[in-house]
């Protein structure tokens, strides 16, 4: 009751956000697609220390008009509504307890799971986080479920049965996992940042829809059957200045964890069975940043990203065919370029880029960046069209124009355009039959209402 009244003691704030999307794709065929978002917010500030009960939600219809001839006249053009709560959470500051510690942060409800650079997960799960900032030392933990996230809006793909969950129209929800995510962050030294981060996820699939650990028989069903993929993410951030508007950021993560792989084995009476093997893995990156505040307040970028293969993997998920799995797998996927991004698995992207404000005196800013696609090993990529068994590392170049005008505080218009070119044979990892250039062209009008 008490909590109660004092919400009733301070102003509620609320809005309506509508965006209309404009989008056109060729790849292989061409896809036309139109959509309306409305994203919706609302905050309740209490108490004295900043703490608040605020939440969000959104709600979006979309028209996709394919035109492959493989597809029926039915499947041509569908209409895909979508719509879940995004975050609604309860956030107590409370005040410095002792002297070591600052403020103490408690958070509960439906929370975002982010790692600072953005690139292993971007994902909503149901739970608690804790922050701590003491004196030296910046430190949280945070964890919590997917197993109420709405099936269309659950983005982690990492087996075989997630995508059999994802494609299942029968099920509201898609396959729960629980995520733990902690982090520390220390004091700069001579301007340059340490952080460190630990992110683990464990898959809660039902054992009933899963290939029992020590079969002797190799599955082959007319549905996808696999194992449990459990994976844990050990991060080192540095970041910081070089010179004067020079700035760096690098980091380095090790992939951990467990995938089910079809083996050999002496014991069994087939010569092989199914076991667990571990996963060893690597993401690192390497950014460069600089500002020219005095032209038309441009900066420039230079972005390196590596992620392992493994040569023997046979597909992208749950492909591992032998020993320890080498593989990168992140969580979610990372947008990288506007038409070509895959997986940030068995990949290595060069981009560089740069921006600019074209007219001081108005909210317009338009840039563009370039990126080179290559595969560090021969194993999988999970995009369509590869040439089966090439040794080829190319796997082509991109290059992306975008443009964002604040017409007014209440209007918005962005356009993202992009044109990929693939790395077709001899000497890129593409068939010259099924390869052919890709582009996007992605308007979208926001409103604030």
């Amino acid at each position: 009751m008490l909590l109660n009244l004092s919400f009733l003691s301070f102003a509620v704030e609320s809005g309506v956000n509508t965006s209309t999307k404009i989008n056109l794709n060729r790849s292989s065929s061409t896809v036309f697609s139109t959509g309306e978002r409305l994203d919706g917010w609302w905050k309740v500030p209490f108490g004295v220390n900043g703490s608040v009960f605020e939440g969000s939600a959104h709600f979006d219809g979309s028209l996709y008009s394919d035109d492959d001839p493989a597809l029926s006249s039915t499947e041509k053009t569908t209409v895909v509504p979508t719509g879940d709560i995004d975050r609604v959470r309860a956030a107590f500051v409370f005040p410095s307890l002792m002297p070591a510690i600052k403020t103490l942060n408690f958070e509960l409800g439906r929370l975002k799971f982010n790692d600072k650079n953005g690139l292993i997960v971007s994902h909503p799960a149901d739970g608690v986080k804790l922050g701590i900032d003491l004196t030296y030392l910046t430190f949280n933990f945070q964890t919590g479920y997917t197993t109420l996230i709405l099936r269309k809006s659950n983005g982690i793909n990492l087996s075989l049965y997630d995508q059999d969950a994802k494609s299942d129209k029968s099920r509201i929800f898609g396959n729960s996992r629980l995520l733990v995510q902690t982090g520390a962050e220390f004091p700069d030294v001579y301007g340059q940042s340490i952080n460190v981060s630990f992110i683990a996820q464990q898959d809660l699939a039902p054992n009933s829809r899963l290939i029992p650990e020590w079969s002797t028989e190799e599955y082959f069903g007319m549905e996808s059957r696999g194992g449990l993929v459990n994976t844990q993410y050990t991060t080192l951030d540095l970041n910081g200045q070089i010179i004067n508007n020079l700035f760096y950021s690098t980091f380095a993560t090790y992939g951990s964890g467990k995938t089910l792989t079809w083996l050999k084995d002496n014991d069994s009476p087939t010569g092989y069975s199914y076991q667990y093997v571990p996963i060893s893995s690597v993401l690192a990156g390497l950014t460069f940043d600089y500002f020219m505040p005095s032209f038309l307040n441009s900066s420039f970028n230079f972005r390196f990203l590596y992620a392992s293969g493994d040569n023997d993997y046979s597909r992208s998920i749950e492909g591992n065919t032998s020993g320890t799995a080498s593989q990168f797998i992140p969580l979610t996927a990372s947008p990288l370029g506007n038409v070509f991004s895959p997986k940030l698995s068995n990949l290595v992207v060069a981009q560089l880029g740069g921006s600019l404000k074209p007219v001081s005196s108005q909210a317009l800013q338009t840039g563009v960046k370039c990126l080179a696609f290559f595969r560090p090993t021969y194993g999988p990529v999970n995009v369509s069209g590869l040439l089966p068994g090439s040794n080829a590392s190319w796997l082509g170049f991109e290059a992306d124009l975008y443009g964002m005008y604040r017409i007014m505080s209440d209007l918005g218009l962005s356009l993202n355009t992009g044109i990929f070119l693939p790395g077709i044979t001899p000497n890129g990892a593409f068939s010259t039959g099924t390869a052919a250039v890709q582009y996007s062209i992605n308007l979208s009008i926001a409103v604030d209402l």
